[in-house]
């Protein structure tokens, strides 16, 4: 589990957006490290973006984070990154690392008494035998406002966790809960475009020019989706890209869908319903 360079520029996103809250709490399904493709131009190049260019913590932020960072370092440089964008009460729950603030099976039921503005979901749930009960225990965490943001596997990625979760799974999910999906992106190959992004980390990615659009997946003739995913799939496999970076392996290609949705109701969590 990681914060990979990628998902900085999605943070970023989204507090352009708007959508991030300011100055409020959030918690992790994990305490997260930021990823070793992630540069400390890159880190900076978004601290820009954001209005913090001249944020003293930015001179805590190693060149690079591919070296050995002891695990309570590394958890107090991705505390002072989300800082950046004004999260800056921080919680993790983990049933394994002995860094997070809570220690939690996400696969059994929990009574939560803190509720959170955002939660992170980087990487666990699949992780997590009983799924379902990992999104309702997010559900749970998350106070009526706040915002889920899903960073999970979607297509490729074998034996990485129990599951790959499909775009359908939100969009059903969003749906039975009453969540409005306020971002959504299928990022193909995600793991050798957030390689390249960090390393010309001063432009920009642009996450709308992605070519598998997660309305793709709401259309009642599946076919041509899932052909164009797969065909998709192999041409990433050859891409010289891939092939620079990553070698021919399959297994080191996948696919992965960022979604951030909003809790808009205190009901309890819905179990949903396939109806696409």
């Amino acid at each position: 589990m990681g914060i990979c360079a990628l998902q900085l520029r999605w943070l970023t996103r989204l507090h352009t957006m708007g959508v991030l809250p300011n100055g409020h709490s959030i918690i992790e399904l994990g305490p997260q490290d930021i990823y070793r493709d992630v540069t400390k131009s890159a880190i900076i190049s978004n601290a820009v973006a954001l209005g913090q260019g001249d944020n003293p913590v930015l001179d805590r932020f190693p060149v690079a984070f591919d070296l050995p960072i002891p695990p309570d370092v590394s958890l107090l440089l991705t505390k002072s990154l989300y800082s950046l964008f004004g999260l800056t009460d921080y919680k993790s729950l983990d049933f394994f690392d002995h860094r997070a603030d809570f220690k939690c099976d996400l696969n059994i039921e929990h009574a939560f008494h803190e509720k959170f503005d955002c939660l992170t979901n980087f990487g666990t749930s699949e992780h997590c035998f009983d799924i379902s009960m990992s999104f309702r225990n997010a559900h749970n965490l998350l106070r009526k406002g706040g915002l889920l943001l899903y960073d999970l596997p979607a297509y490729g990625d074998i034996n990485h966790g129990f599951y790959n979760i499909h775009p359908i799974a939100y969009i059903e999910m969003a749906l039975a809960n009453k969540y409005e999906i306020v971002d959504a992106h299928y990022v193909d190959n995600v793991g050798v475009r957030s390689l390249i992004y960090s390393l010309n980390s001063q432009n920009d990615f642009d996450f709308d020019s992605l070519p598998i659009k997660i309305s793709d997946f709401c259309l009642l003739d599946q076919g041509p989706m899932q052909r164009n995913v797969i065909l998709n799939f192999y041409k990433n496999l050859n891409d010289p890209d891939t092939i620079r970076y990553q070698g021919h392996a399959a297994s080191l290609i996948f696919d992965y869908c960022f979604i951030a949705m909003r809790k808009t109701s205190e009901e309890p969590f819905v179990v949903p319903n396939q109806r696409f």
